[in-house]
């Protein structure tokens, strides 16, 4: 696998996810096992990631803006 490709893993941050949407244009994103092994686990789309940041933010604060983002969060609820 590159070793310059973004993707995820259990312990992907809200606040990492943020960047990640702000600074690519992808439409989907692998998911891994971790940073060590990178084993492909499946893929999760930019359209997905959007809500799942936006939901998170309003479940935790009842409102979604700048400043009020957590400075991290485990992104482990979208795993099994």
């Amino acid at each position: 696998m590159d070793p310059h490709l973004k993707y995820l893993t259990n312990i992907t941050t809200v606040r990492e996810i943020v960047r990640l949407l702000g600074d690519a244009k992808f439409q989907g994103i692998p998911i891994v096992d971790n940073q060590d092994n990178r084993l492909f686990l499946g893929c999760i789309s930019r359209k997905m990631l959007i809500s799942f940041v936006y939901r998170r933010f309003y479940e935790r604060h009842g409102e979604v803006s700048s400043h009020n983002m957590p400075e991290g969060e485990g992104f482990t609820c979208c795993f099994p």
